[in-house]
């Protein structure tokens, strides 16, 4: 069976964050596994293929999933805390 590509996004946040643990943990740990952020962070030391892309830019969403083809996506980006939600 053909192990499927993972996206991440708001790979730097904390629930994503808990859950890149949980992967590593867990023993899957591999290079179908690319973590997304608008910021390099964490995911610089950690064991992933992480790409710079602001999920508000159409264009650069675009390029990042006809570049990596993901399988699956877990999406943690967005806002949680009392910032103005409208961003």
């Amino acid at each position: 069976m053909k192990k499927k590509k993972i996206l991440i996004t708001g790979s730097n946040g904390f629930t994503a964050g808990h859950f890149m643990d949980y992967l590593d943990i867990s023993g899957i740990n591999d290079d179908r596994i690319f973590a997304a952020d608008r910021e390099s962070g964490l995911c610089g030391i950690r064991k992933r293929r992480f790409i710079k892309v602001d999920l508000l830019d159409k264009g650069q969403v675009s390029r990042m999933l006809k570049k990596i083809r993901p399988d699956l996506i877990f999406h943690f980006a967005g806002l949680n805390s009392g910032r103005d939600y409208d961003e």
